[in-house]
């Protein structure tokens, strides 16, 4: 196991487990495209929409529904036509 030397507040010299660091590779999303979003297993969504990015933030994105399936039409009524979605769950529209 790798360790480094940890200074205390009490000034005791410690060797503490260096953590493993965590690469990720962020989606290439941009704003004004469109994308389809797949939220079905985390919310109340019963099928996939398309929508275009408004905002990004750090692992989500502000998306305005452009097409749902009717069975979602309430939904977007009720959100107003946005929705925050996670960037995992965004994939570029198939033509």
């Amino acid at each position: 196991m790798l360790t480094e030397k940890y200074r205390s507040q009490i000034g005791a010299i410690k060797s503490v487990p260096i953590r493993k660091k965590k690469y990720r590779t962020k989606k290439n999303i941009e704003i004004g495209e469109v994308y389809e979003c797949d939220t079905t297993r985390e919310g109340s969504w019963a099928y996939p929409f398309f929508g275009i990015v408004e905002k990004i933030y750090n692992n989500s994105a502000l998306v305005r529904i452009i097409s749902t399936q009717e069975l979602d039409d309430r939904l977007v009524e009720q959100l107003q036509s946005r929705t925050v979605v996670r960037l995992n769950n965004m994939f570029v529209r198939e033509s």
